[in-house]
């Protein structure tokens, strides 16, 4: 209830843990608002809230519970529920208490068929229709309940991993060509497992197959990059016959810190990657070498993919040992398996010192919360980097997932590669030997655990005979070039494989023009014509039914297929073609279509058809989207030579930031009729600006008188 404050989903209010909606029955008489939704888990149901629903049908407010059963106590660990507790005990009970209208809303209406007893007057709906129940509801007066039926994600995970329940065969793949990087696929999941992809043509999505829980709801991002693939198996790196083990045992030992005071080590990372492991090895190396060791770990959400700290203390004596928590100022080394955490003031920074603390930092960061809430950024590293050497005596950062990945076949490993890094560099003051010991007695994964670390240590003493070993032993991926050049030559290429080479030509003209106008006005930048560059082409090359059909047959998908999948599969689209889909009657949102393997014969057929594209005979053309697409390219060319005929030192900022904004144009139908018209008003605003002869803009907002003694009571 505190943490969806911050995820932009309008939510008011928070209570304690079992006082869901109490808060309600008090504001109820004090505003116009005539219903609200609370949310509620399955354990705080079961050890108190059902209090809360007791009182909120005494005071006969209008309000809908929505009770979660995912059958366990997913927020701290995935522990079972204190005792037995079914979903029809649930739906029997809060009938009981006299709540008006119960409906019961799960993954898969038909899972509970012969095995529940359904109570009477119960609705069973299928998940998908969640938000038309919701409507449903508001309007009903009194008490409501829905019972959201679905398995916590995590649990479920690790049950089909240990074959306790059925994994289906049924994956999802991205084709990041067709994905526009809108991001509605994260706003439909909120998934973690929906991760960036850096491609030439910028930022797009990639599925994580190792941890995706095959949830699907993905999918129902308007999109038509998604498709499903079951059966076959998924293709697992191979992991490099190379002993690491012995490479890293001759490496020369490091020179230990002495102990002749306490030493101080900070782990940082993400829930669920082992840093608690890395805190749990430590601990039991320094006790099998008669050591005292303290270990504070701060788990916080690490069941959510949260932040986690682990505080590890390593003295000679248990009475040098006074307090177990790293205080401000005295970590005498940090490793930063995540960036972001590291970032941390009050858990992280406050505890470097710039005179002592040696930062070894995971260069490569996992996706953020605003990354799954659909924003296209990711925290800049090389920002935390430079915020890390403010704070730090110094830092070394290393490509951990990606060294992991390639020598190992896996990344799960990462954080006891960063250890052995640490460790060869002189900031773990325990012997390998004793290390082995932790790591053989822990059980776990103990030979990769093994070449995980000697892989650290490889790449902290001899990084370019590492690099040897992996460039050899793996097929390399290039280097994405994103120079202007490179960029300029990328997107005419692309555009000239869209259409035709006149198309192209037309874009060389325009970047040429702006690339001679910037060098006179100010030698040297590329700023503007990059951002032209880039823009340019993004509008020219829209996604239009021809283009979509291009890049599914172009070869390019079906190697992306190759490379991830083996054995026999079949393959299903889902596309919202015009005149074969419908509109959901809740929403107003065009439904996407599920289609098989054989319209990628009607995918070839559309592709040769691109001639068509803008003349008489394209059908599509006549939409109210293609039109509006083929307006905002002559709009740009237009924008972009007033733009360059008033161009001068002073605006040259101001200039690019126009030119840039077709970047924040993204996805299909409904989703980009909505940024296009987030961006049309912005962009005649800029443009107005900046024929106007400024250099700069903000953008400004009405916002409401305060009486003066409030505005400076909080500081307006």
């Amino acid at each position: 209830h505190y943490l969806v404050q911050g995820m932009q989903r309008e939510t008011q209010t928070f209570t304690q843990m079992g006082g869901e909606g109490a808060s309600w029955i008090g504001q109820s008489h004090f505003t116009d608002t005539p219903h609200v939704f609370v949310n509620l888990g399955d354990g705080t149901y079961f050890h108190s809230g059902v209090l809360a629903i007791r009182a909120a049908v005494a005071a006969g407010v209008n309000i809908t519970y929505k009770i979660l059963f995912n059958g366990a106590v997913a927020m701290t660990g995935g522990q079972p529920h204190d005792g037995d507790l079914q979903p029809e005990m649930i739906v029997a009970q809060v009938q009981a208490e006299g709540v008006e209208r119960v409906v019961w809303v799960m993954d898969d209406p038909g899972k509970y068929r012969g095995e529940r007893s359904l109570p009477r007057d119960v609705e069973v709906r299928h998940r998908d229709d969640l938000d038309a129940v919701q409507r449903e509801l508001r309007e009903v007066k009194g008490v409501t309940c829905i019972l959201y039926d679905q398995a916590c994600a995590t649990e479920l995970r690790r049950k089909r991993k240990r074959g306790l329940v059925e994994d289906p065969a049924r994956r999802l793949l991205i084709n990041d060509l067709v994905c526009e990087g809108c991001g509605d696929c994260s706003v439909q999941s909120n998934c973690m497992s929906v991760e960036p992809k850096q491609t030439m043509l910028g930022t797009k999505r990639k599925i994580n197959q190792t941890t995706c829980n095959k949830d699907f709801s993905c999918v129902k991002g308007f999109c038509p990059s998604f498709v499903e693939v079951e059966g076959g198996e998924l293709k697992k790196p191979t992991a490099m016959s190379v002993d690491f083990v012995s490479l890293g045992e001759a490496l020369p030992a490091p020179e230990l810190p002495a102990l002749d005071r306490p030493w101080s080590i900070l782990v940082t990372g993400v829930g669920g990657t082992g840093v608690v492991t890395v805190g749990a090895l430590l601990a039991m190396a320094g006790f099998i070498e008669g050591k005292a060791v303290t270990t504070l770990d701060q788990t916080g959400l690490a069941q959510k993919g949260g932040a986690v700290y682990s505080h590890i203390r390593i003295a000679k004596r248990s009475e040098q040992l006074h307090a177990v928590r790293i205080s401000e100022g005295s970590a005498d080394a940090l490793l930063a398996c995540d960036l972001v955490g590291a970032a941390v003031q009050e858990t992280c920074l406050s505890k470097l010192n710039r005179g002592k603390t040696q930062v070894v930092a995971n260069r490569n960061t996992m996706p953020t919360a605003a990354f799954t809430m659909g924003e296209d950024s990711l925290q800049e590293e090389d920002h935390i980097l430079e915020l890390l050497r403010s704070c730090a005596s110094g830092v070394v950062a290393v490509d951990g997932f990606d060294i992991t990945e390639q020598a190992l076949g896996t990344t799960t490993t990462v954080n006891i590669l960063m250890l052995g890094f640490a460790y060869q560099q002189g900031l773990v003051p325990l012997h390998v030997a004793t290390l082995y010991q932790a790591m053989e007695l822990n059980g776990v994964a103990v030979e990769n655990n093994k070449k995980a670390f000697n892989i650290g240590r490889l790449a902290m003493s001899d990084p370019g005979g590492l690099q040897h070993l992996l460039s050899e032993n793996n097929v390399q991926v290039p280097a994405l070039d994103d120079s202007l050049g490179a960029t300029i030559e990328h997107r005419a290429q692309f555009l000239a494989d869209y259409q035709d080479t006149a198309y192209a030509e037309r874009y060389r003209e325009l970047v040429g023009r702006t690339r001679d106008r910037e060098e006179a006005v100010r030698p040297g930048s590329e700023a503007l014509t990059m951002a032209v560059a880039r823009n340019a082409a993004k509008l020219m090359a829209y996604k239009d039914e021809y283009e979509v059909a291009r890049l599914y047959t172009s070869g390019e998908f079906e190697e992306q297929l190759r490379q991830t999948f083996s054995g026999d599969y079949k393959l299903k689209f889902n596309l919202a073609p015009p005149l074969l889909t419908r509109h959901d009657e809740t929403s107003g949102v065009t439904k996407k279509v599920k289609f098989g393997g054989w319209i990628f014969y009607v995918f070839k057929m559309l592709a040769r058809l691109k001639v068509l594209r803008g003349t008489r005979l394209d059908l599509f053309s006549y939409t109210d989207e293609r039109r509006r697409e083929r307006q905002l390219i002559d709009q740009y060319f237009t924008s972009i030579g007033q733009v360059l005929e008033n161009l001068s030192t002073g605006n040259l900022h101001l200039a690019t930031q126009i030119a840039s904004l077709p970047d924040e144009i993204r996805g299909y139908g409904h989703v980009k009729s909505r940024a296009i018209e987030d961006v049309s008003n912005k962009w005649q605003s800029m443009l107005s600006h900046y024929l106007e002869g400024h250099s700069s803009y903000t953008e400004t907002s009405i916002v409401r008188i305060l009486d003066p003694a409030i505005a400076e009571s909080q500081g307006v």
